[in-house]
């Protein structure tokens, strides 16, 4: 009876310290891969003004990987008037694809004046990354009226414009 039963691991004392680090590691590993993955696969959802052919848009655009679910869009114009084009100031769309963008007509904008039919104007977008509805994200954009009076000014419409402004300068000088 006072026989002592010895005992012995198969391995040592760094051998499990060496184990319990390589599971760590392969861990933090895997948790990082996840977020990886959950960041290539999420939405973003910007906004954008565009000029074309005389016409000013509001660019609702998802630049993201993911699928943008249940999107709302509000509009808030600083002369308290919806322009006529845009004739609403909320807007509610099922999904935006990754690449996919919403044109929203929002005026007309004559090169030699001011834009017509909107003015300076706030945008809140409300989205969410799945379609229960989990996790929101939310981005607001402000337009005032440097940034519209800048529009189309790199196009050709503009670059007429002002070589038909420098023969009739050049004209008044001779």
């Amino acid at each position: 009876m006072d026989k002592i039963i010895k005992f012995e691991l198969p391995f040592d004392g760094y051998s499990l310290l060496s184990l319990a680090l390589s599971v760590t590691v392969g861990f933090l590993v895997i948790r990082e891969a996840i977020k990886m993955r959950k960041l290539h696969i999420e939405p973003d959802v910007i906004y954008y003004l565009k000029y074309v052919g005389g016409l000013v848009s509001g660019i609702v655009k998802n630049k993201g990987n993911g699928i943008a679910y249940n999107i709302n869009i509000y509009f808030e114009f600083d002369d308290k008037e919806t322009p006529e084009f845009l004739g609403n100031t909320n807007f509610v769309f099922n999904y935006i694809a990754p690449n996919q963008s919403i044109q929203l007509k929002l005026g007309h904008r004559n090169i030699n004046s001011k834009p017509l039919g909107f003015d300076a104007h706030s945008v809140k977008i409300i989205w969410y990354y799945d379609k229960k509805n989990k996790k929101e994200h939310i981005s607001e954009y402000r337009v005032d009226l440097n940034m519209i009076e800048y529009l189309g000014s790199s196009g050709l419409d503009s670059i007429s414009y002002q070589l038909s402004e420098i023969k009739y300068q050049l004209k008044d000088k001779h």
